[in-house]
């Protein structure tokens, strides 16, 4: 059979104190113990257990915080008890403190004399503690005219030690000259807070101060002076809780509500004086005994300081393990186990990887590989039922803010308890800060990826860009050494042929005889103006801007069979309702230009045919001669004709300019071919 028990944190005397009657009592009839700490937490739905004890005193600050659907929903069909508070339709186990805290107070006020008091409160929804407060207010109320004089104040804290010396230390600075009869404190923590306060008074007043608690801690009868307080028997409940929950899983009939009576427990703190001088003392062997376990507590108390300090500085869980394993040896903790939830999934869904197990005098670390398990598995397989000896986990649940990180499961002595609870808030806050950094890890090393990406697509534009500049240049270059190439063509044209034949005109208008036949210097003059005429078309055709291309091309081919002894076919299949960019048309028919002049010019072609025709969304022109081909290489070509490569470049740059592809292919077999593809 297996028991769970859901509370706060091991790490203070009540629920110490609960706890230990809760294992006594089921290792002694046999029951395994799981000890959930971190209250109703995701992993805590995993407990394979057959029943639950939920210790609602520690869990909720006040009453209306229960929410009794919701915990039946959390624990399904499992039978639950409710320990310290009685709750409606539910088990439930609780003490009895108006009777006690009557009597703490009658003995002040009626015994002692008091007439000025301080009642330092817990939380104000606390069921136990609305109980106690109700009791200190009634008191001052029902007996007023009884013992005249008699006042007090209240001043709402926590059930801590902390809360109650900051009270203290305000009342005392904002009422310095009226000092109080007596601290009535709504538990011992907070009583022995206020005594601390007190005996550092300054004003002797004030060190005369009686004060009482509530629940008799262990520490209680250790202060100087002993503290008077109310005995609650926490163990007692503990132990009547198990037999509860054992006859509720044997299907047994017990009682909704069970109640122990507490009892006030008179010391020296109130300012009573026992008539035995030796009645205040405590006894050799518990004197021994707690001394001891001081010795270990504060030991523990160092090694939990120097682990924290030690996790400062881990960088991986590789080093957070070897830490941990160095505390556990120092604390001589037998059984610990370390579990992470995976970063990519939940805690709800009950997958757990396991980092770290130290069970049964062995011991292995998974920091490096993770062992993947459930949380039911991983307790059904740890922990088998009907073993020789009961087991007794503690569990903690590691949290960071509201993120749940995973659990640490481990059996340690009673007095280690609260120093487990800080090595736990250390371990949880190492973790987060690993997972924090692995992210920033992960996010730098994609950063990097997309920066050198980027900076590898940046090296390629920039490459691209240089390349392009240099290209720039060069065709910048280029266009300025054919526009001076064609210019020196143009000159040469004028020098060789107009240039001549006006000197053959005037050499033979001077050898002519007055009154000779004036016929053939008329042709020769007729001549030479029509060769001006057709270089003067040729640098701009009037066709092109009026008629356009197709009318431009024809035209130039009826020149071209006119002027020379070469046959220029042409054919436009490309429709008559094309439009082509002004700047379009210019380029085409100066390739168209340039091709049939290199035809006639170097090539010695008899025939050139020139078609214009749409192929596949684009307008395809050919040239085609039969002569005995063109070289490209400018440097193989005679000196005095070097536009003939000039020519060749200039069709390609014009090609390229409108974003045309350009073939030139030439042979002395084949003849030579100029194609141009402009797409549409």
């Amino acid at each position: 059979m297996r028991v769970g028990l859901y509370l706060k944190n091991l790490d203070e005397e009540y629920q110490i104190s609960v706890f230990k009657g809760i294992r006594s009592e089921a290792a002694r009839v046999g029951i395994d113990l799981f000890c959930m700490q971190g209250g109703l937490s995701s992993p805590g739905k995993f407990l394979p257990v057959d029943g639950v004890l939920l210790l609602t005193s520690a869990l909720f600050a006040e009453m209306s915080d229960i929410d009794i659907p919701a915990i039946k929903n959390y624990f399904g069909s499992t039978p639950w008890i409710s320990i310290g508070n009685n709750l409606e339709g539910i088990p439930s186990i609780s003490i009895r403190n108006r009777k006690s805290m009557e009597q703490i107070m009658d003995h002040l006020v009626a015994f002692h004399g008091c007439r000025k008091l301080l009642f330092i409160s817990g939380p104000a929804g606390h069921p136990d503690n609305s109980v106690r407060e109700a009791v200190f207010r009634e008191t001052l109320c029902n007996r007023s005219s009884e013992f005249p004089g008699l006042e007090g104040v209240v001043r709402n804290g926590g059930f801590w030690e902390s809360y109650a010396i900051d009270i203290m230390r305000e009342y005392i600075a904002t009422h310095p000259d009226s000092p109080l009869d007596a601290v009535v404190a709504a538990n011992d923590s907070m009583a022995i807070g206020a005594l601390k306060v007190l005996r550092s008074a300054s004003d002797p007043r004030w060190k005369s101060c009686k004060v009482t608690g509530f629940d008799d801690i262990p520490q209680a009868r250790l202060e100087i002076p002993a503290l008077t307080t109310v005995q609650q028997p926490l163990e007692e409940l503990g132990r009547l809780a198990v037999r509860t929950i054992h006859a509720l899983i044997e299907k047994k009939e017990a009682p909704e509500i069970c109640e122990l009576d507490s009892v006030p427990v008179i010391r020296n703190s109130c300012g009573c004086r026992s008539p035995e001088p030796d009645a205040a003392l405590v006894p050799d062997a518990v004197l021994s005994r707690v001394q001891y376990q001081s010795f270990l507590s504060e030991q523990h108390l160092r090694n939990v300081s120097s682990f924290g300090q030690l996790l400062t500085t881990v960088g991986s869980m590789h080093e957070l393990v070897r830490y941990l394993q160095a505390f556990l040896n120092s604390n001589d903790v037998k059984t610990f186990f370390f579990l992470l939830f995976p970063q990519s999934d939940t805690a709800t869904n009950g997958d757990i990887e396991l980092i770290y197990r130290r069970f049964r005098n062995e011991e292995k670390s998974f920091a490096d590989r993770r062992e993947r398990t459930t949380l039911a598995e991983f307790f059904s397989s740890t922990f088998r039922e009907n073993e020789k000896i009961p087991a007794s986990a503690s569990i903690h649940n590691l949290t960071s803010g509201t993120d749940e990180l995973g659990i640490i499961v481990y059996e340690i002595d009673d007095y280690a308890h609260p120093h487990l609870c800080s090595a736990a808030i250390f371990i949880a806050n190492t973790v987060r800060r690993l997972m924090i950094l692995e992210d920033e890890k992960k996010r730098s090393r994609k950063l990097e990826r997309e920066v050198l990406l980027r900076t590898k697509d940046l090296v390629e534009s920039n490459r691209k860009l240089k390349a392009e500049a240099k290209r720039r240049l060069e065709v910048e270059a280029e266009v300025l050494h054919i526009s001076e190439m064609e210019r020196l063509r143009f000159s040469l044209d004028l020098h060789d042929d107009i240039c001549q034949r006006l000197a053959g005109i005037s050499m033979y208008s001077k050898s002519l005889d007055s009154g000779s036949d004036l016929g053939e210097l008329s042709e020769m003059i007729d001549e030479t103006l029509n060769r001006t005429r057709q270089y003067a078309h040729d640098s701009f055709p009037v066709e092109l801007d009026s008629l356009g291309l197709n009318e431009a091309v024809a035209s130039l081919c009826r020149s071209v069979q006119k002027q020379t002894l070469c046959a220029c076919g042409y054919s436009w299949e490309a429709g008559a309702d094309i439009r082509l960019a002004n700047a379009q048309e210019i380029n085409l028919y100066r390739i168209i230009q340039e091709a049939v002049h290199n035809t006639v010019k170097h090539a010695r072609a008899t025939r050139v045919d020139i078609s214009v025709r749409l192929e596949d969304g684009a307008l395809a022109i050919r040239v085609r001669d039969n002569g005995t081909g063109i070289s490209g290489d400018t440097p193989a070509r005679p000196k005095k004709k070097p536009h003939v490569g000039i020519g060749l470049k200039s069709m390609e740059y014009r090609a390229h300019q409108i974003g045309a592809q350009y073939l030139f292919r030439s042979s002395a077999k084949d003849g030579t071919l100029v194609e141009i593809r402009l797409p549409l």
